[in-house]
C-alpha cells in the first residue's frame, strides 16, 4: 500500500461526521484520463467499498489527482505551484462563489466538482462526476459540437462574472493570483515552449520540401516566444475586464 492509498483510507475514515464511514474495505484503481492527456499529474479513478455505521456496505467512486514521478516534472510543479494554487481555489474561491450563487437564488448548477480532500501539496481527491453522467471527450483531437461549445462559453462567462462579484466584495483581490504561469515565468516559457517549437520545426522540415517553410517559421518564432507571451499577458492597470480565468480550457479539463 503506497502513501496515496494510506491518505485515501485515513481521509475517508476520519470523515465519519459527514459520511458515517467506519472502515474502508477495498479499493480498485483505473486510469481516469487519456494516454498523454495530463502532462503534470496522474489522474486515477478509485472505486472504494466502505462500511457505514449502519452496517451497510457502499461503493464510492473518487477521482484522485497526484503529482507524477520524475525530477523534471517535479521541479516544474514546484516552480509553478500548480497543486497549491488548485487547492487554494477549491478551498476559498469556489466555496465563496457557491455561497454567492445560493444567496442570489442561482440554481443553474455549479461549474465545478467538489474537492473531497487533499494532501499538501501533492494529492487531491475529487468527487467522480461520471456518477452523474458526465464524461470526457475521447481525446484532445475530438472537438466539441456547437451545443457543447455554447455551454462552455456560457459557463466561462458565469465563472468570470462570479469572480468579478467576489472582487467587488473584497473577497478576491487582483494580486491573490499571479498571471498564468507561462506569462509570469517567461524564462521557463522560453526554455520549455521555445525549445519545443525549435524541435518541432526541425522535425517538420524532414517531412518533405513542401514543409520546409513551415518548419523554418516555427524555428524562427521559437526565439520570439518570450516577447510574444509577454505581450499576451499585458493587462492595462485600470482595466475593467480583470477577472479570474480558468487558465487551461482544453477538452481534457472539462
Amino acid at each position: 500500500m503506497d502513501s496515496d492509498d494510506l491518505f485515501i483510507d485515513a481521509f475517508l475514515e476520519r470523515d465519519q461526521a459527514s459520511r458515517n464511514i467506519v472502515k474502508v474495505i477495498s479499493k480498485t484503481s483505473t486510469s481516469a484520463s487519456q494516454e498523454g492527456g495530463n502532462y503534470l499529474s496522474v489522474v486515477r479513478r478509485v472505486a472504494v467499498t466502505v462500511l457505514r455505521q449502519s452496517g451497510k456496505k457502499e461503493r464510492v467512486s473518487l477521482i484522485v489527482k497526484m503529482k507524477p514521478a520524475g525530477e523534471g516534472r517535479d521541479a516544474f510543479l514546484q516552480e509553478s505551484g500548480a497543486f497549491k494554487k488548485e487547492i487554494m481555489v477549491y478551498l476559498h474561491v469556489l466555496n465563496a462563489m457557491e455561497s454567492e450563487m445560493k444567496e442570489n437564488d442561482d440554481y443553474e448548477g455549479i461549474l465545478w466538482c467538489h474537492m473531497i480532500g487533499y494532501n499538501p501539496y501533492d494529492c487531491i481527491v475529487f468527487e467522480d462526476l461520471s456518477v452523474q453522467g458526465f464524461r470526457l471527450t475521447d481525446s484532445r483531437l475530438v472537438f466539441l459540437d456547437l451545443d457543447h461549445s455554447l455551454i462552455v462559453m456560457q459557463s466561462l462567462g458565469r465563472f468570470h462574472g462570479l469572480s468579478k462579484v467576489l472582487m467587488k466584495k473584497g473577497l478576491l483581490q487582483r494580486n491573490d493570483f499571479t498571471p498564468h504561469f507561462l506569462i509570469a515565468n517567461l524564462q521557463t516559457t522560453e526554455r520549455v515552449m521555445g525549445h519545443c517549437l525549435k524541435l518541432s520545426g526541425k522535425h517538420i522540415k524532414t517531412w518533405g520540401n513542401e514543409w520546409v517553410g513551415v518548419g523554418e517559421t516555427l524555428m524562427k518564432y521559437s526565439s520570439k516566444i518570450h516577447d510574444e507571451m509577454k505581450r499576451v499577458g499585458e493587462v492595462p492597470e485600470n482595466s475593467n475586464l480583470t477577472v479570474l480565468n480558468h487558465g487551461d480550457v482544453w477538452q481534457c479539463n472539462m
